[in-house]
């Protein structure tokens, strides 16, 4: 069992009150909160989230200054990326790594939850429905990410910054391929700015790996599917 089935059969046992015995992670664990919220946090770091872990390293908005005058943290890597697609890169990990997070639902974001989740999940089914062809496929893929960003909610810059190509999801205006951004992005921290948070290097390749694996899920590339998975 892969890291994103062990984290999905404890998220939807959680969330539907199934009553099942928690799946035993290596690296996570789901807490529950007060406000009835549950977060994965790391087994050693009762302060520390999943989620949570990168909000240090959330790079300035660069639509509060005239004239931004810093460089991505990633320009090393990535030549063509500037401060504003820096930006809308952040807000993408944000959003697939809230994947995990279970929230208090109300009348106000029932619908938006339940969307969200929705199209996650049959991203993560679709290239394993034979009925539909390749352009089929395509196009309800492209229906299906657009509504998991715009119901996450995310701005409309960040909504519309993605595409998928070949099947693989990339920055449109800089063609980079988000797999290796978020891979080189974890490897950067773990090897300059490890200081700057609590997490082991072991941690920050926990989620390293977890994130991948969410985002090969929406690519439809994860190894494991989660078609065993179902929604209450």
């Amino acid at each position: 069992m892969t890291v994103l089935q062990e984290v999905f059969d404890n998220y939807l046992n959680i969330k539907f009150n199934r009553g099942l015995p928690a799946v035993q992670m290596n690296d996570f664990e789901y807490v529950l909160l007060e406000d009835t919220s549950a977060e994965l946090f790391f087994i050693d770091h009762e302060q520390g989230t999943f989620l949570e872990w990168a909000e240090a390293f959330q790079p300035q908005n660069p639509h509060y200054v005239q004239k931004p005058d810093w460089q991505p943290m990633l320009t090393s890597f990535f030549k063509q990326l500037d401060v504003y697609d820096e930006q809308v890169c952040y807000y993408l990990l944000y959003t697939i790594n809230a994947t995990t997070r279970i929230i208090p639902r109300n009348p106000y974001n029932k619908m938006n939850d339940f969307m969200k989740n929705y199209c996650f999940f049959q991203l993560a089914q679709l290239e394993h429905i034979t009925i539909l062809n390749k352009e089929q496929k395509q196009q309800l893929k492209d229906f299906l990410f657009f509504f998991y960003l715009y119901t996450h909610p995310v701005n409309e810059e960040t909504l519309y910054a993605f595409s998928f190509k070949e099947g693989t999801l990339i920055h449109a205006k800089t063609n980079i391929n988000m797999e290796q951004y978020f891979s080189h992005y974890h490897d950067y921290i773990c090897k300059h700015k490890h200081d700057r948070t609590l997490l082991t290097p072991h941690e920050i390749n926990a989620c390293k790996k977890l994130t991948i694996e969410l985002l090969r899920s929406i690519e439809g590339k994860s190894k494991d599917s989660l078609c065993h998975l179902k929604m209450a």
